[in-house]
């Protein structure tokens, strides 16, 4: 009888041990994974992961690193939102956070300094846009000068994430202006003083919108099909066309018309 009660009793140890080391295994697969994620700085999934590893070890540590990885993931959050001054406290809670990790206040500093370099850029845009939208009520010469200015904004980084609100403001407003130039332009070209004067030497009439050498200087004859040609002109210069409106190109053949060609070359570009 002794003998089956201390067999009985061996067999549920051994049970036991068993089940433990599973779920030690277990718990160690589960910290590994967590691991390779904050390195990885995928802080969703990280996030699950130490959820996990809490639900096992509810140490204050385990405690603060899952406090600081919700934190985390409604900052990135926010700057896929472009909401920076959101993703700026969440960031700040990251670091605050009592007995935090030390990777993640790490991480969460550098990002920081990531979302205050957007928020600077965004600044420096707005202003650009804002003297820019002046221009409208302005002269040609003014236009130009803001269209100018506006192309160094189509380009990096504004054409990427987090900046899409703005670039949607950039295209929008480069449109206008575009629209605004050729108003003038024509506006100028069709006034009494520049169009209807006749040259009695030459026989011609001053102020055409022809120019001799390299033909029509304006916008308005250019087609669908010259639009078309363009693009692929402006992709073989290794730009991408599809950051430059119609606008924009009616006036990169504008410009290359006026130099008396008829290939797109890099000077013609905004």
């Amino acid at each position: 009888m002794k003998k089956t009660i201390l067999l009985a009793v061996a067999a549920t140890l051994i049970v036991t041990l068993t089940g433990c080391r599973q779920n030690d295994n277990g718990l160690a697969s589960t910290k590994s994974q967590l691991t390779s994620a904050l390195t990885e700085k995928n802080y969703q999934q990280a996030w699950g992961l130490s959820q996990a590893v809490q639900n096992s070890d509810s140490s204050a540590k385990n405690k603060a690193r899952t406090t600081q990885l919700k934190h985390f993931v409604a900052a990135e959050t926010a700057i896929a939102q472009e909401a920076f001054d959101t993703a700026t406290d969440q960031l700040n809670a990251v670091v605050a956070t009592k007995n935090g990790n030390a990777k993640l206040i790490a991480q969460a500093t550098s990002r920081l300094k990531t979302v205050k370099n957007y928020q600077d850029n965004i600044a420096i845009a707005n202003k650009t846009l804002t003297n820019a939208e002046a221009a409208l009520t302005q002269d040609t010469a003014s236009l130009t000068k803001a269209r100018d200015a506006l192309a160094t904004l189509k380009k990096a980084p504004y054409t990427a994430a987090p900046y899409q609100t703005l670039y949607s403001q950039i295209l929008s407003l480069d449109t206008k202006l575009a629209e605004a130039q050729t108003s003038a332009q024509t506006k100028a070209s069709s006034s009494p003083t520049s169009n209807g004067a006749s040259d009695s030497q030459s026989g011609t009439t001053a102020g055409s919108s022809t120019d001799q050498k390299s033909g029509s200087t304006s916008t308005l004859d250019i087609t669908a099909a010259d639009i078309t040609t363009a693009r692929q002109q402006i992709r073989a210069l290794g730009e991408n066309p599809v950051y430059f409106s119609d606008n924009d190109v009616r006036a990169v053949i504008q410009h290359m018309r006026i130099a008396g060609r008829t290939t797109i070359i890099k000077d013609d570009l905004p």
